[in-house]
């Protein structure tokens, strides 16, 4: 049964800066989004780290707590990092070197002074510094925002809650009543695990909601790819492999 179907994809490579909006992407069992939060900016008092792994938030620049982060517009291009602010350049490095990152580390050293405690370091972990330390997808339905804007009256954007994908064609809130369900989208099979909590945002806050969750999150149980247009759909239990598109069906 077709339940949705995918009208975003958003991938943030640093964390707590700018989304990328992609048109496809090849998904791999047991990771998240490729890609997505690969960088983060570390407080600058963290210890240095002997070999990547995972950090909680509250080691990190994090938008909730440094606001102008929210100004900034940020393209990675290869390890090019190019960032603007209100359509202007301001910084233009290559992240593949340590000259660029200590370039990354002044530049947010300058531009949050007075909030930062000194110069932050730009880290890599290529699981992703996600909220929690297992790699997810994080979805959420176009009409779960607009009833949570036409309420509140604030129009809330999917950036806003660093969602991953961005549905159609649905009720609102319907999402949250995936929990366990296995979901066959494009040439991938997900698992819904748990809702997203967002009891910070001021619009959950409201008795009008009742609960502060928003969206859910998903594991990646087969990998393959997703694009936009690709619809959703409920698998039963023992259906475990996704039928290819007409496209990359097996030829004689």
């Amino acid at each position: 049964m077709i339940m949705a179907s995918l009208a975003r994809i958003l991938r943030y490579p640093i964390k707590s800066l700018s989304a990328e909006d992609l048109g496809r992407v090849t998904l791999v069992a047991g990771r998240g989004l490729p890609g997505d939060r690969r960088f983060a900016l570390a407080r600058a008092d963290m210890p240095p780290l002997m070999e990547p792994h995972w950090l909680p938030p509250e080691h990190l620049l994090t938008l909730a707590r440094h606001p102008r982060l929210g100004q900034l517009d940020s393209r990675l291009d290869g390890e090019r990092l190019t960032i603007r602010r209100r359509g202007r350049v301001v910084l233009s490095t290559d992240l593949g070197t340590a000259y660029g990152r200590s370039v990354v580390s002044a530049f947010f050293a300058a531009f949050l002074a007075g909030e930062s405690f000194g110069h932050p370091r730009l880290v890599e972990y290529s699981k992703g510094f996600g909220g929690t330390p297992l790699p997810r997808l994080s979805l959420v339905s176009a009409a779960t925002l607009s009833e949570v804007g036409r309420i509140s009256g604030h129009r809330l954007e999917p950036a806003e809650l660093r969602v991953n994908l961005v549905l159609d064609d649905l009720a609102p809130r319907t999402e949250q009543h995936w929990i366990g369900k296995r979901l066959h989208l494009g040439n991938a099979i997900l698992r819904v695990t748990d809702a997203m909590d967002r009891t910070v945002l001021p619009e959950l806050q409201s008795s009008t909601f009742g609960h502060g969750h928003l969206g859910v999150w998903a594991e990646v149980l087969t990998g393959g790819e997703i694009r936009l247009g690709d619809e959703v759909m409920e698998i039963s239990e023992e259906r475990h492999h996704p039928t290819p598109r007409h496209s990359e069906r097996p030829q004689g």
